[in-house]
């Protein structure tokens, strides 16, 4: 099981790697708004970030420590636009949160309750951080196609 979500929090069969398409994506063209699709980029990798963050540290015995602020703002910043430092930290809290959540499997108890979110169990945390990490990957994928800036390689 700990391959399978490692592989999956990839995109393995489900959908291309994140970390692979975003390495390549400028500040400008992460902070673009364009019609029909609610964020940008940039807001929609730092909402991702913090979600899956959130998820993995519950399902890991962790509290998960959120402001006031992300609270209202469902972990989406209210600015679409990253400075390029802001999106070059974005990219980093991307590659270590995918660390974070392959260093975790292999700890986490697939039938514990998951400290943040009692509703749900522990599996049911993991199974949501990669679908979740699907679901906004397709939504990176369909506005870098918009702007005609992805190319599957």
């Amino acid at each position: 099981m700990v391959k399978a979500f490692t592989q999956s929090i990839h995109g393995d069969f489900i959908c291309p790697d994140l970390l692979d398409i975003l390495k390549n994506v400028d500040y400008v063209t992460a902070g673009r708004l364009v019609d029909g699709m609610p964020n940008s980029i940039y807001q929609i990798t730092h909402h991702l970030i913090s979600w899956g963050t959130w998820g993995v540290m519950g399902a890991s015995g962790n509290p998960f420590i959120r402001t006031e602020s992300e609270e209202e703002l469902n972990f989406f910043p209210v600015d679409e636009s990253p400075t390029e430092a802001q999106w070059e930290a974005t990219k980093r809290s991307l590659i270590e949160f995918v660390k974070r959540f392959e260093s975790a499997l292999p700890g986490i108890d697939p039938t514990g309750s998951h400290l943040d979110w009692k509703s749900f169990n522990n599996s049911r945390a993991v199974l949501f951080a990669v679908a979740h990490t699907a679901y906004h990957t397709s939504q990176v994928v369909a506005i870098l196609r918009m702007l005609k800036a992805y190319h599957r390689s």
